[in-house]
């Protein structure tokens, strides 16, 4: 009988060990995620003039301007269809949906980074509104949080999240200079 406490007690403690282990790589993988979409968040607000010198040349300042306005503004509309992610992920589960709007939102940035006209920026830019404003990695971190620790860990992601915005103007100053040739958004 002893044996047996005793084996269910280092059940236990491994139990705890592995759920330790398992949120400190869900914490890390949640990091690159939150990164990945506060870059894919501020990427169109990086470099507008660029694109319209890719894709609106043929239009006055103003004109390009107002059309690459409106492509923005079709675009955001994506972020109103997210009710679809957050209801399956509550169908199919949060691992599958948080994999799959992760896989999303890079594909789609990736695409976007691919268009070769301002119809197909538009749409592959409303595809990473849908995918970035699901925020499902912020829903599982606080469900996998500690209950008296959820803010901390919520804003703590945030925190680290923040290092894409920092990354954009970095990679913007690198990347694109008054001397780069067409395209060099990308």
């Amino acid at each position: 009988m002893n044996e047996t406490n005793h084996s269910n007690g280092d059940i236990r403690k491994n139990s705890k060990k592995r759920t330790r282990k398992y949120f400190i790589y869900l914490f890390i993988i949640l990091i690159f995620v939150q990164i990945m979409d506060a870059y894919t968040t501020s990427y169109t607000a990086a470099f507008p003039s660029k694109i319209i010198e890719e894709f609106l040349t043929g239009y006055s300042t103003n004109q390009a301007n107002a059309i690459y306005a409106i492509c923005v503004g079709i675009a955001t509309a994506g972020m109103y269809f997210v009710f679809v992610t957050q209801y399956l992920a509550d169908k199919v589960g949060r691992k599958y949906m948080l994999a799959f709007t992760t896989f999303g939102m890079g594909i789609s940035a990736l695409l976007l980074a691919l268009s070769t006209n301002i119809v197909m920026y538009t749409i592959f830019l409303f595809c990473t509104y849908l995918f970035f404003s699901t925020d499902m990695w912020l829903i599982y971190i606080n469900e996998e949080s500690p209950a008296e620790k959820k803010g901390y860990y919520s804003n703590l992601l945030l925190a680290f999240g923040i290092m894409g915005p920092i990354l954009m103007p970095l990679f913007r100053s690198i990347f694109i200079t008054e001397s780069s040739p067409v395209g060099s958004w990308r």
